[in-house]
């Protein structure tokens, strides 16, 4: 219940808040690494993301992300919403992944 306030009151995206109520076998201080899990939750954020004020905390999540679900998130969310490229976490995001955006 602490974690669910804490996430609520740092804007954490609410599908990922109800997700780990869902599966809270998944919250942990690591990225899940199967390839299924992150390909449905990057796949699944893409689809529910509204804004760019979102992409804060989906930055986030992508640097601690294996690199190809962070440049399969990314490029969906580009692909959605192009002005999430003038945030200022984009340039160092892309400084890290830019060689794999293809």
């Amino acid at each position: 219940m602490i974690l669910k306030i804490w996430a609520i009151k740092n804007n954490i995206y609410p599908f990922i808040i109800r997700f780990l109520g869902f599966r809270p076998d998944l919250l942990s201080s690591e990225i899940p690494a199967s390839i299924e899990t992150n390909s449905a939750f990057c796949t699944t954020v893409i689809q529910k993301y509204k804004n760019s004020e979102q992409a804060k905390n989906l930055f986030a999540y992508s640097k601690k992300s294996p690199v190809e679900f962070s440049v399969m998130l990314m490029k969906g969310l580009i692909l959605k919403d192009e002005s999430i490229i003038e945030q200022d976490q984009f340039e160092e995001w892309l400084e890290k992944y830019g060689e794999y955006i293809v």
